[in-house]
């Protein structure tokens, strides 16, 4: 297997997602939104090239109905974001999570790695 150093970027974007993914899904056994069983990772400020796409406040468990049929639940999960930070920081991490993120290399593997070690 190739080292992490001598993998393309797009390859490392989606094994840093699949670790940290995983790491949100046993972090939140409930879901964010409704409370049902959690199978999935959801964002409530979407876009993988978003600064917020890798980061743990931007992402909680979410279930599928919810995550995939609901689009997230949006609504809901405002709201719930309002009520857990607060609505000024809630709006604060809103406007950041909204900003565009390149996403380097090193950054990605640290990533991989930091997630890698809590699964």
């Amino acid at each position: 297997m190739k080292p992490l150093e001598k993998r393309p970027i797009r390859w490392l974007k989606k094994e840093a997602w699949k670790k940290f993914s995983a790491f949100i899904r046993s972090r939140d056994p409930n879901c964010f939104t409704c409370e049902n069983k959690t199978n999935c990772a959801g964002h409530w400020r979407h876009g993988h090239t978003k600064a917020g796409y890798l980061d743990e406040r931007n992402i909680n468990g979410q279930c599928s109905r919810c995550n995939l049929f609901l689009s997230g639940n949006g609504t809901v999960y405002s709201l719930k974001m309002a009520k857990k930070y607060g609505l000024k920081e809630a709006e604060k991490m809103w406007k950041e999570f909204s900003k565009d993120h390149i996403f380097k290399r090193k950054e990605l593997i640290n990533i991989i790695k930091k997630y890698k070690k809590t699964i």
